[in-house]
């Protein structure tokens, strides 16, 4: 591998993506991520 650092960049670039995206915090479960998908 030629590129410098590959793994920092990986990991910047899945930052980037979960930013981007969404990431449930590690206290929030699947019952509270389709609760919140719900209609008021």
């Amino acid at each position: 591998m030629n590129e410098v650092k590959p793994h920092r960049a990986w990991a910047e670039r899945t930052l980037q993506r979960a930013e981007v995206f969404g990431v449930a915090n590690e206290d929030i479960g699947f019952v509270e991520l389709l609760a919140a998908g719900l209609p008021d």
